[in-house]
């Protein structure tokens, strides 16, 4: 079976919370992350709320999880079809 492929628009609290909860699903791959924020901070900020560890890291534009990659994707404003 495919996994089911998802984009998150905004990596805000409840973005941040919606990853971490896909991270532990096999039937879900995060493929690209948009928001305002630079992707370094995000990456701070995910790691800083986890309770325990989080074996996550920035390479680039991408985070990369045991689940796969992300596409970090910054803009100061966006509409949804500019993730694709």
């Amino acid at each position: 079976m495919d996994k089911i492929r998802v984009g998150i628009m905004g990596f805000g609290e409840v973005g941040r919370h919606i990853y971490r909860l896909c991270l532990d699903d096999d039937r879900i791959e995060i493929v690209a992350i948009a928001d305002l924020g630079r992707p370094e901070i995000l990456e701070y900020l995910l790691k800083a709320e986890t309770k325990g560890d989080i074996d996550v890291k920035l390479e680039g534009n991408f985070l990369v999880s045991s689940n796969g990659k992300a596409r970090m994707i910054e803009r100061k404003s966006m509409e949804p079809g500019d993730v694709l």
